[in-house]
């Protein structure tokens, strides 16, 4: 039997000032959240590339915002991926879109992640392929009440609709549009984004020490 063909979906927003991380910026600045956004963004596609190079996993990028640029465009053919534009109203409708065109293209395991937390990683990435062996949807549930990723192994429109997306209840809305849908949810383990300042400082010192950790088994080396 031929293995499943599988989807990684990353969603992104087009770098542009004022248009990304509105709440960092409302405590650091405009451009400067611009930048930690280009920072995140380019981290994730990181991840992304080497993922999907090593499982032979399709990767998608699907960008919104900004009409006129075209930065994510080129960040996805730098990467090798497919390019898509996001479509509909909310969050909700377009997660919705980017799974339905994904399963009418023939993948039977999609996954789909944002580009705001900085701890994603190719072990989430397998608990989420692995968990749609048996499960109809998979969420890794971040610490603001949302999530930063979903897996499907087919489209189910009733998990994005009725949720106030950007809110602290997100995941806990999509657990209860998912009970009354009769779709049993997989939990993955929780993890976090990053949204305002006190995110970014635990990333930058998250960052310090891995830095700082890379750098003692050299420094023992040279003694």
């Amino acid at each position: 039997m031929d293995p499943p063909r599988c989807a990684l979906i990353v969603f992104a927003r087009e770098p542009a000032v004022g248009e990304v991380k509105r709440r960092l910026a409302a405590e650091i600045g405009a451009l400067p959240a611009l930048r930690v956004y280009r920072r995140l963004l380019a981290r994730v596609l990181g991840v992304a590339r080497r993922y999907g190079e090593r499982r032979g996993i399709s990767v998608i990028l699907a960008g919104e915002g900004s009409a006129g640029s075209d930065e994510l465009a080129r960040r996805a053919a730098r990467h090798g991926f497919a390019w898509r534009v996001q479509r509909g109203g909310d969050l909700g409708a377009r997660m919705h879109d980017a799974f339905t065109r994904a399963f009418a293209a023939g993948f039977e395991r999609v996954v789909l992640i944002g580009c705001d937390c900085p701890v994603m990683s190719a072990r989430h990435l397998d608990r989420a392929f692995a968990a749609l062996a048996q499960a109809t949807a998979a969420f890794a549930p971040a610490e603001d009440g949302g999530y930063a990723l979903v897996a499907l192994s087919r489209p189910v429109a009733a998990l994005f609709q009725g949720i106030s997306w950007g809110g602290a209840q997100v995941f806990a809305q999509t657990r209860e549009a998912a009970a009354r849908a009769g779709i049993p949810l997989t939990v993955l383990p929780e993890v976090w984004d990053v949204d305002r300042l006190p995110d970014l400082q635990r990333w930058e010192a998250q960052r310090a020490r891995r830095a700082a950790a890379r750098q003692a088994p050299a420094m023992g080396r040279m003694k």
